[in-house]
């Protein structure tokens, strides 16, 4: 059941993302919260059912404007979710609830990864994001599929030291060779930060417009 929030038109701009060998890392708008409803209880009753989405609709709301919610009222997985319009309310929801205890249940909260999201579909991110409600539940059993997921990213994420960066260059870099200069030059100071780079030249995959960045093993 899909609950509508603010009718204000989407935010969800295109961010630069994440990958490790390929792999795609990207956070979709989607929190999750696991333990907002007691897990392995089913909500019967329709009155207390719209009660529990109205309180995490409100709750949503006070962080930023929602696109909508969900709670699988007879999963028994004790998942809830929300969609932003604005990925920086993703962040911030995360970072206010995880943690918290309400009706006496400490609620651990994350975000869906862009690639959790499409588990098990043939179709493209955009697809599964439009269809959210749809593809959630399938792709979502329960919060081991989650916990795996974040498990497998950050595994993966230390294991191999080659990070891509997509969506991170414009068509002006490409067409200037100054300003694709400076751009590679913001992106290795930026990546400096996070570990010793391997090498000082950044690679640049014209066909996907993507920076490769390649770290020495111990790097963060």
């Amino acid at each position: 059941i899909e609950q509508k929030g603010s009718t204000t038109k989407p935010n969800e701009a295109k961010l630069p993302q994440l990958s490790v060998a390929g792999v795609i890392y990207a956070m979709s708008p989607i929190v999750y919260l696991h333990g907002f409803i007691e897990e392995g209880e089913a909500i019967d009753d329709d009155d207390e059912y719209e009660e529990i989405v109205s309180d995490l609709q409100d709750m949503a709301e006070n962080v930023g404007p929602i696109h909508s919610t969900l709670i699988p009222r007879h999963a028994k997985n004790g998942l809830a979710f929300v969609r932003f319009r604005n990925m920086e309310d993703v962040n911030a929801a995360k970072d206010c609830w995880d943690g918290m205890v309400i009706g006496g249940l400490k609620v651990k909260v994350g975000v869906i990864t862009q690639r959790l999201l499409q588990k098990g579909s043939n179709e493209g991110y955009d697809y599964c994001l439009n269809n959210w409600i749809e593809t959630i539940q399938r792709a979502v059993e329960s919060i081991d599929d989650i916990l795996i997921d974040e498990t497998s990213v950050s595994y993966e994420m230390t294991a191999c030291p080659v990070v891509v960066l997509s969506n991170i260059l414009t068509e002006d870099d490409f067409e200037d060779e100054g300003c694709m200069e400076e751009s590679l030059e913001d992106i290795r100071m930026l990546a400096s930060q996070f570990g010793s780079l391997s090498s000082e030249k950044l690679h640049v995959d014209s066909t996907s417009q993507a920076v490769h960045l390649s770290y020495f093993g111990d790097s963060n």
